[in-house]
């Protein structure tokens, strides 16, 4: 089975347009943030998680999955899933462009054992906190040894095109 787990830092999602910088900035298409979030709210009080795909820096599809813990700290995704739907997706001519899992309590920010499983360094890693009335967004890469903030902007899945 392969785990995924939490992780965050500053809230960095926007709908301001912009150029992206490979390692620290992400457009989202405005459905599949939405997607994510509802998932998010929908699996509460468990922590919820999925996949991100689409190309480059531009996230256009946001795949939720089962979290296989059943847990309200911790999360893993069936491999069997996973395998499945990156075929998939691969078959689509989509590249894995990373995770997000939630905070049903907690800040957007990564626990050690999300630190310690978010060590690939092609993905991003997005937290959404559901600790306060509004959901808290933030995303993250791996760079090094070190877990930094990337940015997320979001823009309306037509203009991705």
């Amino acid at each position: 089975m392969k785990t995924f787990k939490r992780l965050g830092k500053p809230n960095n999602v926007s709908k301001a347009s912009g150029a992206a910088e490979r390692s620290a900035s992400f457009v989202m298409c405005e459905h599949g943030y939405t997607t994510m979030v509802d998932h998010c709210k929908e699996v509460k009080p468990l922590e919820g998680c999925g996949l991100l795909f689409g190309k480059g820096e531009v996230i256009t599809t946001v795949i939720p999955m089962v979290n296989e813990n059943h847990s309200p700290v911790s999360f893993s995704i069936r491999s069997e899933a996973l395998e499945a739907v990156m075929k998939e997706r691969m078959v689509r001519g989509e590249q894995w462009l990373g995770v997000f899992h939630s905070h049903p309590t907690a800040p957007a920010i990564p626990s050690e054992t999300d630190r310690l499983m978010m060590d690939d360094e092609s993905l991003c890693y997005i937290i959404v906190s559901l600790a306060l009335r509004q959901p808290d967004v933030r995303g993250y890469v791996t760079e090094g040894s070190q877990l930094v903030p990337a940015r997320i902007t979001l823009q309306p899945k037509e203009s991705l095109s």
